[in-house]
């Protein structure tokens, strides 16, 4: 039982750290390229595709695991929230999209 215990143990280790490495890698190459172009596109399509990823997350989560009359402020949040916190974080981490800066204010 114990062998089993470490084994599991340093498998769920191993993923997670491929896991981090792949996003890590990902991050770096969409924001390489939008840096080489200056183009939104890239932000928006990175936006997009983590939104579009995020759908059947959320389906997943509540078929299998909420009663959606007593869960539906919860799973919204889990919806929405992410995408406001994104939509938010984009002109913090790059001013040139930042609709104050355009305004001049």
């Amino acid at each position: 039982m114990i062998i089993g215990m470490i084994g599991s143990f340093l498998f769920i280790l191993i993923q997670l750290v491929l896991i981090v490495d792949f996003a890590h890698a990902w991050n770096e190459k969409w924001v390489g390229k939008y840096e080489d172009t200056q183009s939104k596109a890239w932000l928006a399509g990175m936006s997009a595709f983590c939104r579009i990823v995020s759908i059947p997350r959320y389906e997943v989560i509540n078929r299998c695991f909420a009663v959606p009359e007593t869960c539906i402020l919860i799973l919204s949040t889990q919806l929405f929230l992410p995408a406001e916190i994104q939509t938010i974080s984009i002109p913090l981490h790059y001013p040139c999209c930042s609709p104050v800066r355009k305004a001049g204010i």
